[in-house]
Parts: structure tokens; sequence; C-alpha cells
């Protein structure tokens, strides 16, 4: 629910690494969409690696946000 939200404040200050993300995230959902509709359940190879994919790139964007917000409270960030 963050992540596009997030991602919107972050683009307008690094837009290359935010669209990689948003690619990562994209690749992440269709790899948990795919394992999620396989026989095998929660322990479906897909689905663990498009969890952990998605993950991943949530933390980096909340972390980004958080650096972010850090820069422009020091006054370091010029818009």
């Amino acid at each position: 629910v963050t992540v596009l939200p997030l991602s919107l404040f972050n683009g307008l200050i690094y837009p290359w690494p935010t669209i990689g993300l948003l690619s990562s995230y994209f690749v992440g959902r269709k790899l948990y969409s795919y394992g999620y509709q396989e026989k095998e359940g929660a322990f479906n190879m897909y689905r663990i690696a498009g969890s952990l994919i998605v993950n991943a790139v949530h933390m980096a964007t909340m972390g980004g946000t958080i650096f972010i917000g850090y820069r422009m409270i020091k006054g370091s960030l010029c818009l």
C-alpha cells in the first residue's frame, strides 16, 4: 500500500533508482502471482522469490523516503 505513494515522492528527487525499484516490484508481484496459482501452496519457489523481492523493494522505498526526509530536514537537499 505504501510503495506507490512513497515512490511518487521519491521519484521527484531520485527518478532512476525509483524506476528501478518499481520495475523490480512489478517483477516480484508477477512472480508471487504466478506462484500463488500453482499447486504447491505457500512453499512454491516463485511465490517465495516474489515475496522476497516485493519486501526488499518495500524496505528500500521506505529507507529512501527516510533518507530524503533527513536530507530535507538538514537542508542539504536542493530541489
